[in-house]
């Protein structure tokens, strides 16, 4: 399932927050169409290219066990996918700013160790995100999780150099569902669209993308 972003620019965006199986077909036509670089697609990370939820799970469970707190699955599973500075104080009820930082740092670093021994990817993520990188299109990162976590699951699986703009949980005020994740890597998106020279020029014969003598804004 795909949900459109804001048009940020002259740069349409189509965020991924479902497995990468639904966006196959999408690719299967845009890339024919639509592969000018002139179109983004903005990936989460946690369920649609890394299934982190158990890895994630464990690490809170350690992370309980540390600080003598019970926490249940239910728990989890009920803000999974939120920023960890919401996280705390419901699971913990901790709300002081240095407390939430020091557990959401150890929590990380206990997450961290478990997927270096092996990521757990979704099937078919690295290979969409190569066929669309191939196909043109501008690839970001929209992620509520730290920095560190998404360049590491990015560095692992080697596909780092696809995207243009990595957006994390450390760069926004407004955690999921708020939009804001999605709307700033769309801008990054943009900004590095309008900040690329291009030497692409019409065939001798084509039909031009312009009117009247302006010529369009890539």
């Amino acid at each position: 399932m795909t949900t459109p972003a804001p048009r940020i620019g002259r740069l349409p965006c189509v965020s991924y927050h479902r497995r990468p199986a639904d966006a196959t077909r999408f690719w299967r036509v845009a890339s024919g169409r639509y592969n000018s670089g002139m179109y983004g697609i903005i990936f989460d990370m946690d369920g649609v290219l890394v299934d982190s939820a158990r890895p994630h799970c464990e690490s809170w469970k350690r992370l309980a066990a540390e600080i003598g707190q019970p926490m249940t699955e239910q728990q989890f599973l009920d803000t999974f996918g939120r920023n960890n500075k919401d996280i705390i104080p419901l699971l913990f009820g901790h709300d002081d700013e240095p407390t939430v930082r020091r557990l959401s740092e150890r929590k990380e670093s206990l997450y961290r160790d478990l997927i270096r021994s092996g990521v757990p990817t979704i099937d078919g993520a690295v290979d969409l995100v190569r066929n669309c990188h191939e196909a043109g299109f501008g690839l970001a990162i929209g992620s509520s999780g730290p920095q560190r976590n998404v360049e590491l699951v990015l560095s692992l699986l080697r596909i780092d150099p696809y995207f243009r703009a990595v957006i994390t949980g450390e760069q926004v005020s407004r955690g999921k569902p708020d939009p804001q994740v999605f709307q700033l890597a769309a801008a990054g998106l943009a900004s590095r669209r309008a900040a690329a020279p291009s030497s692409r020029m019409p065939r001798r014969g084509s039909r031009r993308p312009w009117r009247r003598g302006r010529r369009p804004s890539l």
